[in-house]
């Protein structure tokens, strides 16, 4: 038995190159200084939150921290241990309470760290709030069981519990390095407060020597960095949440509250005139708080502070603002893009002069149409003709075409009418009264005959001509159709799903997929549900089918394919991928055909096509050449190839067939026809549509019955005006759609006998494969043919389901 080698191939997109390993066998190699950076903010930011009191009696947030890196390996103990040296560190009292605590967290991380692998935001809240709560209690006995230090530490536990569970978000963005751009809102807020208690925790801090404190340089530079960032929105928030962290820790006056979050609407509304401006806005609405609310607050080392975070924010380099500008929730503004708007009513009103243009063209062909019959001028102008050759120099020439005007007609018509009929004309035929009294009856009976001779050849070819230019009006008034149509299409009222769009971007941000542009759309197409993804190219690896389409079609709770095969992803520029996803069909529809030639070792005349299209229409077709061989072989291939090309062009398909059988009528002066059965499956809806030119019945098998659907019409290629018949049926699961030639019919006998003959195939028959099915067919067909086999035999199987 010969051996089939297999190839692989996969479809390069654009100039890009397949990397030499996949993209899962590719580690990234990270420089150990940026491990060493995040290892340090991450330290820092734990003793910064150790050091942090809440009303000067309370410090949950620290034992939150630690909570947070629970069941995390080597990395909890340095975080313990950076903790604990800023508990140390501080200058509140009941430090004995918290180092309890840490040490019932060090407690449980070596408990469960061998028996949980991986641990849950809820396991480490649970550890925390509890750690804190017993180790609350402990301190509680000790200073002689007092009821509110039992009662501090519930409130600590439950503090503890949502703190761990605000932080987590935000320290995990730090631990991967903040290589995710597009965050949740809770998110941004955990980090966010990450951030405001590190500069809560250095309220106690100064520079050495100077005494300027470092919280005002932190709090002052932040406020403006987002501020400018993000407008006066952003620059409020932050101006709230550090004054509002400031102010519950009992490290500033309510008036720095009130200043900070001022400061942040100016700067922040401020931010076009440049940074200049917000620093000035940022410095006036600070000092005319303090001024009118409490002067003895406009402290010089505080300002100092305030001075010196300006100046930071002065050489923040543009690039660093670049930078920022990526991070953020994502929140797609829905705005008229009026440029694109104009372009696309010009590209509508261009389209639809271009049909109105083809059309036209199509109709200056219409005039042309009725010549192709004879009519009463060219039969007038041929009688003048024989006239003219066979009289012209007779004597009798007036006599008989102005004295007998009306004899002389009539027998020139006989003349022709024989000629009509006959194919020639014999003198013996003309009426004895013209015989005697024409005295060249010879030559007028040869000139009649060679006269209507080039006439007939000269009607065949006009014939010929006005089918051709038939051909051409179809054709252009079918381009001007399939424009109009475009023109319709670039309607982009969508109904724009944000929300999902927001989901599915962080969904996929998360799984370590970059993406620029995400669009979900809805009641655009008619496969439902619409997602166009622009992402960063995977070289050919086959990202978007191993982990864009799963998180997708878990997102939308509908499974999602590409729109317009495997490989329909496209190279954009910069290395980006436009990936494009629809509904996937609701339905399945796959065929399987089997087929033998009249003769063994021969050619079969029968050709079959199956081809879905991008709006989700499965098409099966099957034709029959006139008679067997190699010469049916081409006419039915003509006809399918041709099918497919108008069907896949996007034009109707009843316009497709009459332009199949202008073509086949043109192609040849020989008569040669050729069947077509046409069966169309909308993998949505479940309508089938049946379309048959001179085809067998089709057949659909049901729950071991089978549904006869039969037409009587001709084949195309014979008749210039083709007929046709339709059929609408609802397909059901489970459902064999059955094409086959007459050959197999033949085979059977009598027309009639064509169901009961199927319907006894499959009363010990089932089978879910529709190639089992279609060479059963086939073969039962080929016992059941006597005396050898009449013509061609070809099934086609086609089984439908609902996924």
């Amino acid at each position: 038995m010969e051996k089939t080698e297999i190839v692989a191939e996969r479809s390069g997109f654009g100039k890009m190159l397949p990397p030499k390993l996949p993209l899962d066998k590719i580690k990234l190699q990270i420089p150990r200084k940026w491990t060493l950076i995040k290892e340090s903010i991450l330290l820092s930011i734990g003793f910064l939150w150790g050091n942090t009191t809440v009303f000067q009696i309370l410090n949950p947030m620290g034992i939150a921290y630690i909570s947070a890196f629970l069941i995390q390996g080597k990395r909890f103990y340095r975080i313990a241990a950076a903790v604990t040296a800023g508990i140390l560190w501080s200058s509140f009292e009941n430090k004995q309470k918290y180092i309890l605590c840490v040490i019932f967290c060090l407690a449980f991380h070596w408990g469960a760290g061998s028996r949980i692998k991986y641990s849950s935001t809820l396991l480490k809240a649970v550890f925390g709030g509890t750690a804190t709560v017993l180790g609350g209690f402990i301190f509680s006995a000790i200073r002689g069981g007092s009821y509110f230090y039992g009662g501090i530490a519930v409130i600590e536990g439950i503090a503890v519990f949502l703190l761990t569970y605000v932080t987590e978000k935000g320290i995990l963005l730090l631990e991967r390095g903040l290589k995710r751009h597009i965050m949740t809102s809770e998110e941004i807020i955990s980090l966010a407060l990450l951030l405001g208690g590190a500069v809560a925790g250095s309220a106690d801090m100064t520079i050495p020597f100077l005494k300027i404190p470092i919280m005002a340089i932190l709090s002052s530079s932040m406020i403006l960095i987002g501020g400018y960032r993000g407008g006066a929105g952003i620059g409020t928030a932050a101006g709230v949440l550090f004054g509002f962290l400031l102010l519950v820790c009992g490290r500033v006056e309510m008036e720095i509250f009130c200043a900070l979050s001022l400061a942040g609407l100016l700067c922040g509304a401020m931010k076009e005139l440049g940074k200049m401006a917000s620093v000035i806005s940022f410095f006036i609405a600070v000092v005319v708080v303090l001024f009118y609310c409490n002067e003895a607050l406009l402290d010089t080392l505080f300002l100092q502070g305030l001075l010196i975070g300006s100046i930071i924010f002065l050489f923040v380099p543009k690039r660093a603002f670049a930078f920022i500008n990526t991070y953020g929730v994502h929140e797609k503004e829905f705005q008229e893009d009026t440029y694109f708007l104009k372009m696309k009513e010009l590209t509508e009103e261009r389209l639809s002069q271009f049909s109105a243009a083809f059309r036209s063209l199509g109709k200056t062909f219409l005039p042309e149409l009725n010549k192709k019959t004879t009519n009463k001028n060219d039969v007038a102008l041929l009688i003048d003709t024989i006239a003219d050759k066979a009289c012209r120099n007779c004597g009798l020439a007036v006599y008989c075409w102005d004295t007998e005007l009306y004899a002389t007609y009539q027998t020139t018509f006989s003349a022709l009418s024989i000629c009509e009929k006959r194919g020639k004309v014999e003198l013996e035929q003309l009426p004895e009264t013209f015989r005697k009294n024409c005295v060249r009856g010879d030559i007028f009976v040869d000139v009649v005959n060679r006269c209507y001779e080039i006439f007939e050849a000269q009607s065949v070819w006009r014939n010929k001509l006005a089918e051709c230019r038939e051909l051409v009006s179809q054709q252009l008034f079918a381009v001007g159709s399939i424009i109009e149509n475009l023109s319709g299409q670039l309607d982009v009222r969508g109904i724009f799903l944000e929300s999902i769009e927001k989901e599915l971007k962080i969904k996929l941000d998360k799984a370590g997929i970059s993406i620029e542009d995400i669009s979900v759309m809805e009641d655009r197409i008619q496969q439902g549900t619409e997602v166009i993804i622009t992402t960063k190219s995977c070289n050919g690896n086959n990202m978007c089918r191993e982990k864009i389409i799963p998180i997708v079609s878990k997102a939308l709770h509908k499974p999602m394919k590409k729109a317009g095969g495997k490989y329909a992803c496209y190279a954009g520029a910069g290395g980006k991928c436009i990936l494009r996803l629809i509904e996937e069909n609701k339905y399945r529809f796959t065929v399987a055909t089997a087929a033998c030639p009249k003769e063994e070792g021969g050619i079969s005349g029968d050709s079959v096509s199956f081809l879905e299209t991008a709006s989700g229409i499965s098409v099966i077709a099957l034709s029959d050449g006139m008679g067997s061989g190699i010469l049916a072989r081409e006419e039915s291939k003509s006809a399918i190839e041709l099918l497919e090309q108008f069907i896949e062009a996007g034009f109707e398909k009843e316009l497709a067939i009459n332009m199949i059988n202008s073509v086949l009528l043109l192609r040849s002066a020989e008569e040669k026809f050729a069947t077509l059965d046409i069966c169309t499956v909308n993998l949505y809806t479940a309508k089938a549509e049946f379309m048959k030119m001179g085809a067998a019945a089709a057949y659909i098998l049901r729950d071991g019955k089978i549904i006869a659907i039969r037409s009587e019409t001709l084949p195309v290629g014979i008749l210039r005006q083709v007929s046709m018949e339709k059929n609408d049926i609802e397909l059901k699961h489970n459902d064999m759609v059955l094409l086959m030639t007459d050959g197999i019919m033949e085979a059977v006998g009598e027309e009639q006998q064509d169901v009961a003959w199927l319907s006894s195939l499959f009363e010990t028959f089932y089978s879910s494969n529709p190639q089992d099915v279609a060479d059963y067919i086939l073969q039962e067909a080929q016992k059941k043919a006597k005396q050898g086999r009449k013509d061609d035999m070809t099934v086609i199987a086609g089984r439908f389901w609902e996924i």
